[in-house]
């Protein structure tokens, strides 16, 4: 599987269910798919967001993403949390 056919299938299982799981190898774009997704999401519709992480660390990780990707405005547009598991 290519880059381009991990980014349609990470699009096509964001849109096609209400929470999804990315469990892909290091490297293959997890996160920026899903914030990728989130940016698709109907603001009007009050969509909720929760990002489910294994440790505190990587809910720093997370939040530089959004920055690293152009999608700031995200943490404050929809109903947003990171919590850890």
């Amino acid at each position: 599987m290519n880059r381009q056919e991990i980014d349609l299938l990470a699009y096509t299982l964001l849109m096609d269910h209400k929470n999804i799981l990315f469990e892909w190898a290091t490297g293959c774009g997890k996160t920026k798919q899903a914030i990728k997704g989130i940016s698709l999401l109907d603001r009007d519709k009050h969509n909720d967001v929760l990002i489910v992480v294994a440790e505190r660390a990587h809910i720093k990780n997370w939040i530089d993403e959004f920055h690293k990707w152009g999608y700031s405005y995200l943490l404050t547009d929809v109903n947003f949390d990171i919590e850890i598991i």
